[in-house]
């Protein structure tokens, strides 16, 4: 009966290991609405966004600008925005006590109707 469970985990393992990796690339390929500057269409400002990415490992990479777009997305759709706009981050800096923390920043916006844009 242990023999069956391991081949039955094994079995099992390929195939779970693909769907995450299928679900991690549609996450990678997913439009994500984080922009570097400005947009070309009236909104409002939600609020800032200012925060700081912290690593778990010592040896864990710096986030990539994917990442950081990823993790202010997030935020801002937390706070109901429909975009986040002039994203920035910097350099990942890391003491003895902190592993490593790279802060990131952005404005959560949403974006006006017809009626709203015209009213303004």
């Amino acid at each position: 009966m242990h023999h069956l469970l391991i081949a039955i985990g094994m079995l099992m393992a390929p195939a779970t290991a693909d769907n995450n990796a299928e679900a991690s690339l549609a996450i990678e390929n997913a439009t994500i609405p984080v922009y570097n500057g400005d947009v070309d269409r009236p909104y409002r400002v939600i609020g800032e966004i200012k925060d700081n990415l912290r690593k778990h490992f010592a040896f864990q990479a710096d986030p990539t600008e994917q990442k950081v777009h990823a993790e202010l997305w997030e935020r801002g759709r937390k706070m109901g925005a429909d975009a986040v706009i002039h994203a920035r981050y910097g350099p990942t800096k890391g003491t003895m006590i902190n592993l490593g923390r790279t802060p990131i920043s952005g404005i959560a916006i949403k974006f006006l109707d017809g009626s709203e844009a015209s009213a303004q």
